[in-house]
């Protein structure tokens, strides 16, 4: 009996370090992910300048939208999965989803500025 329970500890010991360990979650790099949200916010944007009636306000174009989702991940060879992987990860990560943020209106508000010019 004593030698059973000791082959069980054996068994159970093992398992339960590895169901303790956290998941390792894979994500896209920063600069990835900064290309891939920048493509997605503007064609959020786009969604919206695209609507048939101009007194809806923010009103997005849900069809043209998916499609555009759709094309953006192909474009840029990532899977939805992988997309959402790396989105759930990062707002685990709010510190690192912020600085992708903060490249992303430099990059928007130069890109303005030089379409002024």
């Amino acid at each position: 009996m004593i030698r059973m329970k000791s082959w069980l500890l054996w068994i159970a010991l093992p398992l339960a370090v590895i169901s303790c360990t956290p998941e390792k979650r894979e994500h896209l790099p920063p600069d990835v992910m900064e290309s891939l949200l920048l493509d997605i916010q503007l064609a959020d944007v786009y969604s919206v300048m695209t609507q048939p009636d101009s007194l809806t306000v923010n009103a997005r174009n849900m069809d043209s939208l998916a499609q555009f989702y759709t094309g953006i991940l192909k474009h840029h060879h990532i899977t939805e999965e992988a997309f959402r992987s790396s989105m759930a990860w990062y707002e685990e990560h709010p510190k690192e989803l912020e600085e992708i943020y903060s490249r992303i209106i430099v990059r928007l508000m130069a890109e303005a500025g030089r379409k002024e010019k």
